[in-house]
């Protein structure tokens, strides 16, 4: 950290700090990646602690981030449970002796402005990301130096991993691991960031802290050099600029949402549905980003109400298939179906964006479906039950309450007569009715019951909700032929034989 005045210099030099995790202030979150380098700039304003710059690793989305498990070794899994969003980082730091884990409201109140985005160098793949965070994270608890000899220490120990760090020393030390090489002014390749050239000096660390200078110098320089930012961890963030440039944090993608129904079936958007549902997401947040923290899943009957129907706190490095089993409990509702996704640096989708399929840059309208749990009834037949005098050539029709699934209104499920009179089965979804043809005309006088089953095997509606109990209807015909009415009667003829 870097300081402007002797007497801030003269209080850094009291301190020993431990490399520790603080949280960042509720909502001010980087906007970047887990892994990227932070940088927090001084600012001008006449308040304690405020005229230096400091470098953190942005750690995830959790404010408490002892509470996460960091695996030290290949593959460097990480687990966030119950991210309330409101983010840490990993750092050496500390003021007036006092902190060892500090939460960043308090931070954020000391140094206005808080953290300033994320840097890194080029490139970082999603296990390079881990890698950062596991060996910032097996650091904790090192030293704190400024690397001052007036202070018997070292400009050396600014970065000697297992012993101590400097705020900066932390970050290039991070990158050196993960193999990041820069380059010296005289060509010579180097790993890191410190005495590349780029500034114009080939050990630049050796020169902070106004080290070696006498007082009157010391004040004179930090006066003048100091508020142009000339000393780490700003150019630090220079540096690492013009490699990797300021980054952006990007939220996961949905690449694929379907609905299945209770007997497994996948459903189709705007499809009628009853029962439990079976609901799966695939999300991803890329070979290049934070790995996904959680999914939530909601359903609403309008953009101004939501609930929140189910939550996969799993972590993925990469992407998952999240699932969730809902039972709606509701009669009938017009429902819309989405899920909201965060990765582990709390990147989401944006408030009140919703979508079913598709990254938030390509948003598509949530999957609706029809939640249908009432059994259909029929409304009415014609013939009327307990018709008379019925003409033989009409076909019979049954109305029901709602529309039905024409796959199961057919012969098997609509009979007449127990099936014992032969006939077609159609069905109109426009009139909800089903049509029963007799193949020949029907006989004088008689009695014919219409049975329409229920059950699993019986008629259903577009839910796929069977009627409750077989449904019967009858009618008699006519008992003697009408002048004026031309049928047709079916005539067996003998020889004389017999």
């Amino acid at each position: 950290m870097y300081k402007s005045g002797k007497a801030q210099i003269l209080g850094l030099a009291m301190f020993v700090m431990l490399v520790s995790v603080g949280s960042l202030y509720a909502g001010k979150g980087p906007d970047c990646e887990m892994g990227d380098a932070v940088f927090r700039h001084k600012t001008e304003e006449a308040l304690l602690g405020v005229g230096f710059h400091h470098a953190g690793i942005y750690f995830c989305s959790h404010s408490k981030g002892d509470e996460v498990y960091v695996e030290t070794t290949p593959p460097y899994y990480i687990n966030i449970t119950d991210s309330d969003i409101q983010h840490s980082v990993i750092e050496a730091v500390g003021y007036n002796g006092t902190l060892s884990c500090q939460p960043f409201i308090k931070s954020y109140i000391n140094f206005p402005g808080g953290y300033k985005g994320g840097y890194n160098s080029g490139d970082l793949t999603a296990r390079k990301r881990r890698q950062i965070i596991a060996t910032a994270w097996e650091q904790k608890g090192k030293k704190y130096v400024t690397g001052n000899p007036e202070k018997e220490e070292k400009p050396e120990d600014i970065k000697k991993p297992g012993a101590s760090f400097r705020c900066d020393g932390l970050v290039e030390y991070c990158y050196e691991v993960i193999g990041y090489e820069g380059e010296t002014a005289k060509g010579n390749r180097c790993m890191g960031f410190f005495g590349d050239g780029r500034m114009g000096e080939e050990n630049e660390e050796k020169n902070c802290w106004l080290s070696g200078l006498p007082g009157a110098l010391k004040a004179l320089w930090a006066a003048f050099f100091v508020k142009k930012d000339a000393f780490y961890p700003k150019s630090l963030m220079v540096r690492m600029a013009k490699v990797g440039g300021k980054q952006v944090g990007k939220p996961p993608e949905v690449t694929e949402f379907k609905v299945y129904d209770k007997n497994g079936k996948e459903v189709k958007q705007c499809s009628f549905v009853s029962g439990k549902l079976t609901i799966k997401a695939k999300v991803t947040d890329g070979n290049g980003g934070s790995g996904i923290d959680r999914v939530e899943f909601y359903w609403s009957l309008s953009d101004l109400v939501e609930k929140k129907i189910g939550t996969n706190d799993g972590d993925a490095d990469v992407g998952t298939i999240s699932t969730c089993e809902w039972e709606p409990g509701l009669a009938f509702a017009f429902s819309k179906l989405y899920v909201k996704t965060y990765d582990r640096a709390g990147n989401k989708t944006e408030k009140g964006r919703r979508f079913w399929l598709g990254s938030p840059y390509h948003v598509e309208e949530p999957f609706e479906v029809i939640i249908d749990n009432e059994p259909p009834q029929v409304a009415s037949t014609k013939p009327a039950n307990g018709q008379t005098k019925v003409y033989l050539g009409n076909r019979i029709r049954i109305t029901f309450s709602e529309e039905m699934g024409t796959e199961t209104i057919n012969e098997n499920t609509i009979l007449l007569n127990n099936g014992a009179v032969v006939g077609s089965v159609s069905y109109n979804p426009d009139i909800r009715s089903a049509f029963f043809t007799p193949t020949q005309p029907l006989n004088i006088g008689t009695n014919y019951t219409i049975l329409v089953k229920s059950g699993e095997t019986g008629v259903k509606d577009l839910a796929g909700n069977p009627l409750e109990v077989d449904y019967t209807s009858s009618f008699t015909t006519v008992t003697d032929l009408i002048p004026g009415k031309v049928i047709e009667v079916p005539v067996c003829y003998t020889d004389e034989s017999g």
